[in-house]
């Protein structure tokens, strides 16, 4: 299982086109093997400041979607929303190897 960390940094008065971007890229990615969940938090500190956090059950299956012709296609309309190029950032659980068990 992989935890996707997707950051994004919305220009001023864009939140609402945000909002409603990501909503649909949530439901086209609910459709796609192996998508496990997701959710879309918003900084507490920083309103503009958005962090959406998805599971899905393998690194390939997550590869798959982020390499999806209308994932690609919503993500250049979301860019356009944006102030920073969104930052990627991929968690897993420890490998037991790693860990000497």
């Amino acid at each position: 299982m992989v935890k996707i960390l997707l950051e994004r940094h919305c220009k001023p008065g864009k939140e609402g086109s945000l909002e409603n971007m990501l909503i649909s890229l949530r439901t086209k990615a609910m459709q796609q093997p192996g998508y496990l969940s997701g959710e879309t938090l918003v900084s507490i500190d920083d309103p503009l400041s958005y962090l959406v956090i998805s599971t899905w059950t393998r690194m390939e299956t997550w590869k798959a979607w982020e390499n999806n012709r209308e994932r690609m296609e919503l993500a250049q309309l979301i860019a356009a929303l944006l102030s920073d190029e969104p930052r990627v950032r991929i968690y897993g659980p420890p490998m037991e190897k790693e860990l000497n068990i």
